[in-house]
């Protein structure tokens, strides 16, 4: 088997956590004011230089944004669209739909349970299931999809397209970083301001 390395990454779920972050939403602001005041500085010729710390905040919602953008487009639906078995019942969606999300972390499509049964126990995923699990969740997928394979498939999917994920989790800590070099410069800003007057 395949040795769990994704795992060691932000899952899907907590990337979309992350994303919902409102202090993250709020500042995603200055990502669309500053290149307006930038344009006004240059076009009336204003004697202004842009901080840094508002530079540092604008590539840090470019980085998050990007991150975010990349979660939209490849967050498999299952794990996206449904974040409790329930609401996967009223979707009304069945056993077909859970097989094809399974089916959709191997390469290419199989004519029978056989052969993806096969290419799926080559993975290991963070709820660790055996061959014999994973073959009875393909089994049962059309008969009956029940609680317990709904959250097998939902579990496996969350976990899926580790490149992306690494992607996301680079964009989001850059993002992270450069937001947190604003608020120290700003506490540091303040602070010495405080002993100065005292």
């Amino acid at each position: 088997m395949k040795k769990n390395y994704r795992a060691y990454f932000l899952n899907w779920i907590t990337i979309n956590e992350i994303g919902r972050i409102k202090l993250l939403r709020s500042s995603f602001i200055i990502f669309f004011i500053l290149p307006i005041v930038a344009q006004i500085i240059e076009k009336y010729n204003i004697d202004y230089a842009i901080p840094i710390s508002w530079l540092m905040l604008y590539y840090s919602t470019l980085s998050i944004s990007i991150g975010t953008i990349l979660f939209a487009i490849f967050c498999p639906e299952i794990v996206s669209k449904y974040t409790t078995f329930e609401d996967f019942q009223r979707s009304g969606k069945g056993g077909p739909y859970l097989y094809n999300q399974l089916s959709s972390l191997v390469s290419k499509k199989y004519d029978n349970h056989e052969e993806l049964k096969e290419e799926l126990s080559k993975y290991t995923f963070a709820h660790l299931k055996n061959y014999l699990g994973i073959g009875s969740a393909v089994e049962t997928c059309f008969i009956n999809p029940n609680n317990e394979i709904f959250w097998f498939v939902h579990n496996s999917l969350n976990y899926s397209k580790t490149k992306i994920r690494i992607c996301i989790t680079l964009f989001y800590g850059i993002g992270f970083i450069l937001l947190a070099y604003v608020f120290i410069e700003k506490i540091f800003t303040v602070t010495k301001y405080l002993i100065s007057i005292q």
